[in-house]
């Protein structure tokens, strides 16, 4: 009789074509959205400014405060320390506005990173599973002949045992297990490598930061020390 089920034709089973990921990793450091950032806050200080200090000095000279006084000196200086230390947080501001458009910029790529290595392992869970069921055909196939076989042979192996006197041997019926066919992680090389050169962006992105946060420091320092708003916005 017919052998049920029939052979499963493994040349249809074909490798999926999986995804690379041909982006850049981003390389914009936002600097542009940073110096927007410091400009805008720099304008509404300067504007401020000069309005402040005609207030100041009018209220000194009211209080009988003389120009060049150690009174009114001390003032002045005190009036420029508020307007370095309002421009020193602008240009922080200015770095927080320049981490915040590169964390948005690495976490979109990170996402787009993170899809595709789904979307290749769902192409590599399909091809296993076409294999899966390939094997499971070969095996039923395989039980199939061993019966076929069995049924064939069996009349003969009677007779041959009644011929001989020989004791009638019982079919035995093997069912095949076929190799496992390994597959290759490449979604896993690809995320791989991503984070390899993600890793590299951000170091770069730390140092940059490392170096904001030493020029914040040293005009920390400079107004410890009394110096007044020139080392800032270069005016006296």
């Amino acid at each position: 009789g017919a052998i049920s089920p029939e052979r499963f034709d493994r040349s249809t089973i074909t490798a999926p074509e999986l995804q690379s990921d041909t982006r850049a990793l981003p390389t914009d450091d936002y600097g542009a959205q940073k110096d927007a950032v410091v400009d805008a806050l720099f304008g509404q200080i300067d504007e401020q400014r000069a309005r402040d200090r005609e207030d100041l000095e009018t209220r000194l000279m009211n209080q009988g405060i003389r120009v060049g006084s150690e009174a009114w000196s001390r003032s002045i200086e005190d009036f420029d320390a508020s307007i370095d230390e309002a421009r020193t947080s602008a240009l922080l501001a200015g770095g927080q506005e320049q981490s915040r458009m590169a964390g948005l910029d690495n976490e979109r790529f990170r996402m787009g990173s993170d899809q595709l290595s789904y979307n290749n392992s769902i192409a590599q869970q399909g091809l296993a599973n076409e294999r899966a069921l390939a094997d499971d055909q070969d095996r039923s196939r395989a039980g199939a002949l061993d019966e076929t076989y069995a049924e064939r042979n069996q009349p003969i192996n009677e007779i041959s045992a009644l011929l001989s006197g020989s004791q009638v041997s019982s079919p035995n019926f093997q069912i095949a297990q076929p190799s496992t066919m390994p597959t290759t992680d490449i979604a896993g090389q690809i995320n791989t490598s991503y984070q390899q050169d993600l890793a590299g962006w951000q170091q770069q992105q730390n140092n940059q930061n490392a170096a904001l946060g030493g020029l914040f420091g040293l005009g920390g320092s400079a107004l410890a020390g009394g110096v007044g708003p020139s080392w800032l916005y270069g005016g006296g």
